[in-house]
C-alpha cells in the first residue's frame, strides 16, 4: 500500500511540474498574419468567397504574390506575373497582350488522377496542355488583381498604368482595400490592351 501511495504521489508530482512548466514558458502569441498583411488576407479572402468556382485569376505585381502558396487560399486557378518578366517588360517599355506568365500549380506530385479502379495518370505527363510558366493571353482571365504600394516602386507605376489601361476597356472595379484593387473581366478573351494589343509607355 505505501508502495502504490509513493507511485501516486510521483505520478502527481511529476504532473504538477510538468503543467507548470508548461504553463511557465507559453506565452500567446494573438492574431498572426504570417508573411502576408491583412489587406492581403483580406483581398484572398474576398476572391474565395465571392469569385467565381472556375474563375481565372490574374496576379500582378504584389510583394505577397511571390509566395505561391500563399495565392491557394483563393482555392482557385491563380496565375501571376513575375518579376523577371516585368524587367524587360520595363526595359522594352511594352506589355504585351500574350506574355511569360507562371500559373501556381502544385507540381511535385505530378497532378495523378484517377483513370480507373485501380490505375492512375498523371497530368503533368498526360496533358500537354497544364503547365506552370508559358506564354498566355493577359486578356483571357476573369479577375486581376492589382497592388497600390510595395517595394519596388516602379512596379507599383506598372500596375497603375496596366489597370488604368483595363479600366477604359470592359473591366470593372469590384473589390478594393487600402492595399489591392481587384478589377472584373467582363468579357474574358476579348479586347483589353486596346490598339495593337499592347501598352506602350
Amino acid at each position: 500500500m505505501i508502495k502504490n501511495l509513493r507511485t501516486s504521489i510521483t505520478v502527481i508530482i511529476s504532473l504538477a511540474i510538468i503543467l507548470l512548466m508548461a504553463s511557465y514558458n507559453y506565452q500567446s502569441t494573438g492574431q498572426i498574419d504570417g508573411l502576408m498583411n491583412p489587406y492581403t488576407w483580406q483581398t484572398l479572402g474576398w476572391l474565395k468567397d465571392n469569385a467565381e468556382d472556375n474563375a481565372k485569376l490574374f496576379f500582378f505585381y504584389g510583394d505577397s504574390y511571390d509566395q505561391d502558396g500563399s495565392l491557394g487560399n483563393t482555392h482557385k486557378r491563380n496565375t501571376r506575373v513575375e518579376i523577371s518578366e516585368l524587367s524587360s517588360v520595363l526595359q522594352n517599355k511594352t506589355f504585351n497582350r500574350y506574355t511569360q506568365t507562371k500559373e501556381l500549380i502544385e507540381s511535385g506530385t505530378m497532378l495523378p488522377y484517377k483513370k480507373g479502379l485501380i490505375s492512375y495518370g498523371l497530368h503533368l505527363k498526360d496533358d500537354k496542355n497544364i503547365t506552370g510558366r508559358k506564354e498566355r493571353d493577359i486578356c483571357s482571365f476573369d479577375y486581376y488583381i492589382f497592388d497600390r504600394f510595395g517595394r519596388y516602386p516602379v512596379l507599383v507605376q506598372f500596375n497603375q498604368l496596366v489597370a488604368n489601361t483595363l479600366l477604359q476597356q470592359n473591366f470593372t472595379i469590384v473589390y478594393q482595400n487600402d492595399l489591392s484593387v481587384i478589377l472584373k473581366n467582363k468579357q474574358p478573351g476579348g479586347k483589353c490592351f486596346g490598339r495593337d494589343d499592347k501598352i506602350t509607355f
